[in-house]
This record gives C-alpha cells, sequence and structure tokens, in this order.
C-alpha cells in the first residue's frame, strides 16, 4: 500500500489492473480456435475496463466503508451498580 492509501483504495487498484490480463487470456484462449474472432474479441478491452473500474470502485467503498464503521452500542443493556 502507498502511505495515506486506504485497503478499499488497494483492492481497487488491483481490480482494475487484472481488466487487461482477463481479456488477453480469453483473446488467446478464443485464438486456439478460430484467430479472427479473436482479433475482435480484443474490442472487449473497452467495456470490460469500464466494467472492472465500476466493480473496483464498488468494491473500495464496501471494504472503506466496513473499515471505518463506527462501532454501534451494545443495545437497551442496562448497567448494574
Amino acid at each position: 500500500m502507498r502511505p495515506g492509501q486506504t485497503r478499499g483504495g488497494t483492492a481497487r487498484l488491483t481490480v482494475n489492473t487484472l481488466a487487461a490480463p482477463v481479456v488477453f487470456v480469453a483473446a488467446a484462449g478464443v485464438a486456439v480456435f478460430n484467430p479472427r474472432l479473436a482479433l475482435w474479441f480484443l474490442l472487449l478491452l473497452i467495456p470490460v475496463g469500464w466494467a472492472f473500474e465500476r466493480l473496483g470502485l464498488m468494491l473500495e467503498r464496501r471494504i472503506d466503508a466496513t473499515t471505518h464503521a463506527p462501532v454501534k452500542p451494545a443495545g437497551n443493556r442496562r448497567r448494574t451498580r
């Protein structure tokens, strides 16, 4: 982690960097059967990149929200003295 970066920020960065490798591995798998289709498959970099960016943002918000959530009181417990 970088100084000042949250756990959610690190998770977001990790998810965002996975978009291109996922598409390239999928394109390589398709290329075994149909090389021409594999070239078209690379156009998925744009929508998959956007989708992974949204996923990373949602993950960052969820992790940071649970990390910095205030502690709730125990409820209606009575204290005995």
